[in-house]
């Protein structure tokens, strides 16, 4: 257990300085594989953008935690107490984003930020020693199938700084559940591993969009 722990520290602690550095990391999410990156680094973000074959026009997410997410985006009450009952969690929230934090260059014109939860020991570890905010996007091809093996993986690793794969935990397998907080009233729009009723049982005022949710 103890060289288990130490392992992992080293691999957090290694993820932290390439990430902080302008360099890209593989990292189990909680759901599914992702690629994590600086978010203040703008030739990170294109990186990922050439790796996954992605539109410029479809910002990434920002992964962060109950101590971090203030600084990212700006949370109303509904979406302070979603937060605090709920996370961490496979939910994630968009947002207006804090535009003193995140540049230009990430998402341009765009008032919202999606924010993916940090849940595993790993992914938690590193965003909380990280000194910039995290990037975050699930690892695959646009229009494929997310990275959910090691096997999922093998494309990817000749195009990334460092690859951590999930020995510390099981995979919820199903993406996050999001929750649209920009108006007064958080809506979900798609449910994902974590269900709608727990949601609801936990948070009065959160509404469900059946015609925007997405499958």
């Amino acid at each position: 257990m103890k060289q288990q722990t130490e392992y992992r520290d080293t691999l957090i602690q290694q993820a932290v300085e390439i990430i902080e550095n302008g360099g890209v990391v593989i990292l189990p999410a909680d759901t599914v594989y992702g690629i994590y990156g600086n978010a203040l680094s703008e030739e990170s973000i294109e990186r990922v953008y050439r790796i996954k074959g992605r539109k410029r026009s479809k910002p990434f997410g920002i992964v962060s935690t109950k101590s971090k997410i203030a600084d990212i985006v700006q949370l109303n009450p509904l979406s302070v107490e979603l937060v605090d009952r709920c996370w961490p969690a496979p939910i994630s929230l968009i947002a207006p984003k804090n535009n003193e934090i995140i540049p230009f260059f990430f998402s341009g014109a765009e008032a919202g930020l999606l924010v993916v939860s940090a849940s595993n020991e790993v992914l938690t570890g590193i965003v909380e020693r990280c000194q910039v905010p995290i990037f975050s996007t699930t690892c695959n091809l646009a229009g494929e199938d997310e990275a959910r093996t090691v096997e999922d993986l093998e494309r990817f690793r000749p195009l990334v700084d460092l690859v951590i794969e999930n020995d510390f935990f099981e995979f919820a397998g199903t993406p996050s559940t999001i929750v649209n907080t920009m108006g007064d009233q958080p809506i979900v729009i798609r449910e994902g591993a974590y269900p709608v009723e727990q949601i609801m049982a936990r948070i009065d005022g959160i509404k469900v969009d059946c015609n925007s949710l997405i499958q």
